[in-house]
C-alpha cells in the first residue's frame, strides 16, 4: 500500500527543515552554479483557463494578453477544461497585438485540459464504483498538433460524455498523439494522484 506524508502542522515542517540543514553542514553541501544566467529567463503561463473554463475561470482573454504583455512573457497558452472555444478568440487577439515584423508579441500556444477516463464509452457508474477521471492538458506545437487537439475535444464530447464532463481515453490519445505536447498538469492529474 503507497504511504504518503503530509505535513500538518508548522512544526512538523521545521524540524523537517532543521534535519535537512543539519545534513547539509555534514556533508559540506555548496549548491552548483547554474548553467544560464536567471534574469534573463522568461516566463510563459501554460495552463491557464478563460471564461471559456466554466466555473473554474474567469479571465478574459483580451486580460489575459495585456497582462502577458505588460509582464513580458514570451508565449502564453490556454487550455481550458475539455473545450477549445476560446482558441479562435484567443490567436485573433494575438495577431491584434504585433510587433514591427508582423510577429505577435505574445506567442499563442492553444491548448486544452482533457478529462482521461479508463474507457470514454462506459456510461454506467454507481457509488461503489465511480468514473475514474484524471486531468491532462495537452499542447499543440504545430498545425498537425492542432488538428488533433479538435479532434479529441470533439471525441469527447461525441463518443465521452459523461454527466458535465467530456471525457477521453489512453486509446485516443495514442491515435492522435502527433503534435501533441503533454504536461504533468495539476493535481487531479495521473502523476501527482
Amino acid at each position: 500500500m503507497e504511504k504518503r506524508v503530509k505535513f500538518a502542522t508548522k512544526t512538523t515542517r521545521y524540524l523537517l527543515f532543521a534535519s535537512a540543514k543539519k545534513y547539509r553542514k555534514r556533508i559540506n553541501f555548496k549548491p552548483l552554479p547554474l548553467p544560464f544566467e536567471t534574469k534573463e529567463m522568461k516566463f510563459s503561463h501554460l495552463h491557464v483557463h478563460t471564461q471559456y473554463s466554466l466555473l473554474d475561470g474567469a479571465a478574459s482573454i483580451k486580460n489575459l494578453y495585456k497582462k502577458a504583455i505588460k509582464d513580458g512573457m514570451p508565449a502564453l497558452a490556454i487550455s481550458d477544461h475539455g473545450n477549445m472555444f476560446g482558441a479562435f478568440e484567443f490567436v485573433k487577439e494575438a495577431y491584434n497585438n504585433v510587433d514591427a515584423n508582423g510577429n505577435p508579441l505574445v506567442k499563442p500556444i492553444v491548448g486544452c485540459e482533457f478529462y482521461i477516463t479508463q474507457d470514454r464509452t462506459r456510461k454506467t457508474f454507481s457509488k461503489e464504483e465511480k468514473d475514474p477521471r484524471h486531468h491532462q492538458i495537452l499542447l499543440a506545437k504545430n498545425e498537425i498538433g492542432y488538428k488533433n487537439l479538435v479532434k479529441l475535444t470533439s471525441l469527447g464530447y461525441i463518443e465521452g460524455m459523461y454527466s458535465k464532463y467530456p471525457r477521453i481515453d489512453k486509446q485516443l490519445i495514442h491515435k492522435y498523439h502527433e503534435g501533441l505536447i503533454a504536461t504533468t498538469c495539476c493535481l487531479g492529474a495521473m502523476v501527482p494522484q
